[in-house]
């Protein structure tokens, strides 16, 4: 039986279109092989297999769940932003689910990610479904750069009431596009969990444009709820800044969500 056969029954051929189902397939192997620490878990998104790699804390009693969003490319187990706060969160009580999202071609156009924004909302309600089995049903999102922008077009089209909190990290689009920009905000705007925008002055050009509108859309939204904050020095991907960026996620979600709806098992 070949490769893409395999892929087909795995997968569902419906989904061919959007991500890249066998590079999915080549990095999940590569990380199930190299990855020392969590558990892999598969999940079924619209009849679409993908993985997530699970860390529980070992603190008692646990706060709740985060659903971890990588950025445009990336995986579960991305260096940097997402590496840090998989390995981090849970020594302050948080299990960590993190998400493979949509992966385009390698060398894949920009145009290409940007379409995926909609595909990521099964794979956020597939992740949510199965903490719900697992009686973790006090959730915090958080997404980083492509991811965040994901978050929040999930969270716009739904009450999504297990959402407690909702935490978006260098949020911008595939690439720049007066329209989809326009359209983020409008979806910032109508977020009303507590919102944390965080970023880095030396991040992306198109995040530290749009910083004015994602504060006006957050606390048009979200009210006394949303904070934005600016980190100096930081570039999108926190480089030698990491544990600034995971205490201050640490303290923010400990404040605004922990424990609210926490079954044991």
């Amino acid at each position: 039986m070949n490769q893409l056969l395999v892929l087909l029954m795995l997968f569902g051929s419906a989904s061919l279109s959007a991500s890249d189902l066998m590079r999915e397939s080549r990095i999940a192997e590569q990380l199930k092989r190299s990855t020392t620490d969590g558990e892999w878990v598969e999940l079924q998104a619209s009849g679409v297999g993908f993985i997530a790699l699970r860390s529980d804390t070992v603190t008692s009693p646990r706060k709740g769940a985060v659903i971890l969003l990588h950025d445009m490319g990336g995986h579960p187990d991305e260096s940097g932003v997402i590496h840090s706060l998989r390995r981090e969160l849970p020594e302050s009580g948080w299990s960590l689910l993190s998400l493979q999202m949509p992966l385009g071609r390698l060398n894949a156009h920009a145009a290409e990610y940007q379409g995926f924004v909609t595909d990521a909302v099964p794979r956020i309600e597939a992740a949510i479904a199965y903490l719900r089995t697992e009686n973790l049903l006090n959730i915090v999102v958080i997404g980083h750069g492509l991811g965040a922008a994901m978050v929040t077009h999930y969270m716009a089209g739904q009450p999504a009431a297990e959402i407690k909190g909702v935490v978006i990290i260098g949020i911008r689009l595939a690439e720049p596009d007066a329209a989809a920009e326009s359209l983020l905000y409008e979806q910032l705007a109508t977020i009303q969990q507590p919102l944390f925008d965080l970023y880095g002055s030396r991040d992306l050009p198109m995040v530290l444009a749009g910083a004015k509108q994602r504060f006006l859309a957050g606390k048009q939204g979200s009210g006394p709820l949303f904070r934005q904050d600016e980190v100096l020095g930081a570039d999108h991907q926190f480089r030698g800044m990491l544990p600034l960026l995971t205490t201050s996620i640490a303290k923010w979600i400990g404040r605004v969500a922990s424990g609210s709806e926490v079954l044991s098992k």
